[in-house]
């Protein structure tokens, strides 16, 4: 059998059924070492009961000061402790806009242990628990819902075209869009979703709705106006209607900067926001939670599952289940800086770079992290440095947002100069991006967006299924939602395999060829701060995804976009995949099982497709014109008697 050079080989070592990375990620991190196993349990001391408190399961009362005061006792009592719930029902009734209802600080060796209790909040525009600069801690064993509940469900009565507008019929016993929450939040947005399966977004539409306004015509029923941008035309009457009152400021977890913390058989039916938003963390761990609406609903939250950002060792996220939710289900990314001066060549001053509305963030850095510098124009990386020292004028470990830091680094880089434009080089640290994450044994369902938005390195997603995302399963790209903004950067040492991938990315893919894909890889440029997003992106030369594995995977029906789209990748196995094509309309081509561009030492083999016509052209696709070393053996289709599957010729329109 041919080989590749030795650059396609995926530099990790597999030790049973646990990945562990090989690559050198920072010699003075814990990162250098394989992920350790979660934290699943902790021997505790004392007992703080909620009920002691005043918090009173199924009162109907307030218990929000209760609980609180319960687990500052807890997290301050220097010992490892348990705050204890009853079984039942507790009420909490924040007051505010935007930010957590609860909040521990500083907490070491701490249980929250809910017993099966069920959490509601009343005040959609409020999160549950914030978790500040604590290690080994666990919570465990609750439920959140809202009270009114921060999403609406209906049906679509009628279309006008003409107005570009809905009359949408309100579900009896969901709020009604007359309150001021869905107006105030962060989002106005709708969702339409498939007839035969409510919770699924309707397929060909984009995945989301912005709202211009609405106005009340009967008791229960509204106009909607849409804006002028969606295609209106592809809504019918009876389609499912659903409202979101999205709150970015309202997660229900937010851990920052902890580390070693878990949280464990947590049922999120309703949310504002987020499900969880792990900030400036390290080895995290989500164990069987479950972000699932009740039974009548068709839509849980607002935004994302596990929005995982500037983490310097990546979540473990096993056994878990995700189902209609407001946006990505997995993101794991860093933030970028611009050189605002250098004062010499390896003394540079780093500002956070702001996001497309101009908000300025942060950016951790510390000694012996690499940082990685891209040319967002050129679609070029210009180097890479190792910190020597970093300090930013607060003196602290955890600055305030968009507080600059003077770092010296070990090399020069006369690529760089100093701007802050937004095609200015970006600054990533590469050892923020959440390496050496696990997903594990997951189930990603219906969600708004990608089921995993990956720009991280050295990690597995193993053994999960993903079914009715409305874009990609999984993408590997270097920039984030609109591709004009600073999150990113690239992949590489990642195994994919294992995974079931059934009728994924529903929604309309805007004709965005090398984008387009079930699972797909690519690289972008920004080419200037527009809000149009996607359509002003581009496709760069750079193969910055490196060592990709796609093994043992499953993929059933992908319709009009490749199955695997492999782009901008520098070293890739795919192997021993199995693509079930399904149904295929009259006439139509199907896509291709695989397709590759812009690739270098690609290694395809063992591949069966199944069900492919004879007739169709070509189900594996290669462009001959921009990838170089691709090895092809032992690739089947079932229509051709088992004949090794060719390569097409030629350029990829």
């Amino acid at each position: 059998m041919r080989r590749l050079p030795c650059r396609s080989a995926l530099r990790v070592l597999l030790l049973g059924a646990t990945l562990v990375p090989m690559s050198r990620l920072s010699p003075a991190s814990e990162s250098a070492a394989p992920r350790e196993e979660p934290l699943r349990d902790l021997n505790v001391e004392k007992t703080f009961h909620v009920e002691d408190y005043g918090a009173k399961a199924d009162d109907g009362a307030d218990d929000l000061a209760g609980i609180q005061a319960a687990m500052t006792a807890a997290a301050q009592c220097g010992a490892a402790a348990e705050v204890a719930f009853g079984e039942g029902r507790y009420d909490l009734n924040p007051s505010g806009k935007g930010g957590l209802a609860l909040a521990v600080n500083g907490a070491k060796d701490l249980v929250i242990d809910g017993h099966g209790a069920e959490i509601v909040i009343h005040n959609p525009q409020k999160g549950f628990l914030r978790l500040s600069v604590s290690e080994r801690v666990i919570v465990r064993n609750l439920s959140i819902d809202y009270d009114p509940r921060p999403v609406t469900q209906g049906w679509v009565k009628s279309v006008d075209a003409a107005d570009h507008s809905l009359v949408v019929e309100l579900s009896p016993g969901f709020p009604s869009i007359e309150e001021e929450y869905f107006r105030t939040g962060t989002h106005r947005w709708a969702v339409i979703k498939d007839k035969e399966n409510p919770r699924r977004p309707k397929r060909g539409l984009p995945n989301v709705a912005n709202l211009e306004d609405w106005r009340k015509e009967g008791e229960r029923t509204f106009r909607v106006q849409f804006a002028k941008w969606y295609p209106i035309d592809r809504v019918s009457p009876g389609d499912p209607y659903v409202q979101i009152a999205r709150d970015n400021g309202a997660p229900v977890f937010c851990p920052i900067y902890c580390s070693r913390c878990t949280f464990a058989d947590i049922r999120i039916f309703s949310a504002p926001a987020v499900s969880y938003v792990p900030l400036q963390c390290s080895l995290l761990n989500f164990l069987r939670c479950r972000t699932v609406p009740r039974d009548e609903m068709w839509h849980g939250t607002g935004a994302d599952g596990i929005y995982c950002v500037m983490n310097r060792i990546g979540p473990w996220i096993e056994g878990c289940e995700f189902d209609a939710i407001g946006d990505d289900c997995l993101i794991f990314k860093t933030k970028g800086a611009n050189c605002v001066r250098k004062i010499d060549d390896r003394t540079l001053v780093l500002q956070p770079r702001p996001d497309v509305k101009g908000l300025a963030g942060a950016f951790p850095v510390q000694p012996d992290d690499t940082l990685r510098v891209y040319d967002p124009m050129a679609g070029q990386l210009i180097g890479e440095a190792k910190v020597v020292s970093a300090e930013n004028e607060q003196a602290k470990r955890f600055p305030a947002l968009g507080t600059p830091w003077t770092v010296v680094i070990d090399r020069d880089l006369p690529g760089v100069q100093p701007g802050t434009e937004w095609g200015s080089p970006i600054f990533y640290n590469d050892d923020t991006v959440g390496a050496g994450f696990v997903v594990r044994d997951t189930i990603v369902r219906n969600v708004r967006r990608w089921g995993v938005l990956c720009e991280s390195h050295d990690g597995v997603i193993e053994n999960n299924q993903f079914e009715g995302t409305c874009a990609q399963a999984i993408l590997f790209i270097n920039a984030d939602v609109g591709l004009y903004d600073s999150d990113g950067f690239a992949s590489r040492n990642i195994a994919v395999r294992g995974n079931t991938f059934r009728d994924c990315f529903v929604a309309d893919p805007r004709g965005l060829v090398e984008f387009s894909g079930v699972v797909a890889s690519v690289m972008t440029g920004i080419i200037g701060r527009k809000e149009s997003q996607l359509q002003q992106a581009k496709v760069v030369p750079w193969q910055g995804n490196q060592n990709l594995l796609f093994e043992n995977n499953r993929f059933f029906g992908w319709r009009g976009m490749p199955a695997l789209n492999l782009g901008c990748v520098s070293g890739a196995q795919v192997r021993d995949n199995t693509f079930e094509l399904g149904e295929v309309a009259a006439g139509q081509t199907p896509s291709p099982a695989i397709r590759v561009y812009n690739a270098s030492d690609v290694d395809i083999q063992g591949n069966r497709i199944e069900g492919w016509p004879g007739d169709s052209g070509q189900a594996i696709v290669v462009d001959e014109g921009s990838t170089q070393r691709v090895t092809m053996e032992g690739n089947t289709s079932a229509h051709a008697g088992g004949q090794e599957v060719t390569p097409a010729t030629g350029p990829i329109g």
